[in-house]
Parts: structure tokens; C-alpha cells; sequence
């Protein structure tokens, strides 16, 4: 690993990446993995920012987005 790596996680792996300032174990923490593995199925993603020296020090979530309706010009 670099000096930094950007991890993407999935169910099996998210209870070991901090997140949120919670402690591993902590109520807080297990809500938020709960939450996060039941998001994963529907297709979000959530990549964790890990750092050599400081461990987990950054993350990024997000999902497909719907497709947006395509507008048609009229010529007047």
C-alpha cells in the first residue's frame, strides 16, 4: 500500500473500515453497517479512504443516479 489507498467495500468488509468517528462495536457503528449493507443491494457504493499513518481518514458514498428524461426541441 501507498501512502494512501482508496478501499471499496462491500458486505463482507465494511465492519472493519471506520467510519463516522465510531468505534468498532459501538451502537453507532453497528447501525450505520447495518444500514450500509442493506443499501448495497440496491447499489450503493461507499469507498473508504485509508491513510498509512492515520488508518480510515476519509469516505465517499453514492448511488446511480435515475436517468433523466431527455427534452425535445421544437422548432416554432
Amino acid at each position: 500500500m501507498g501512502e494512501y489507498e482508496i478501499i471499496g467495500t462491500n458486505a463482507e468488509n465494511i465492519g472493519g473500515c471506520g467510519f463516522c468517528w465510531y468505534k468498532a462495536g459501538s451502537l453507532g457503528h453497528r447501525r450505520k453497517t447495518d444500514w450500509l449493507k442493506e443499501r448495497y443491494v440496491e447499489g450503493l457504493r461507499f469507498k473508504v479512504l485509508r491513510s498509512r499513518e492515520f488508518r480510515d481518514i476519509g469516505m465517499i458514498e453514492y448511488a446511480r443516479g435515475r436517468p433523466r428524461r431527455q427534452e425535445r426541441c421544437v422548432a416554432a
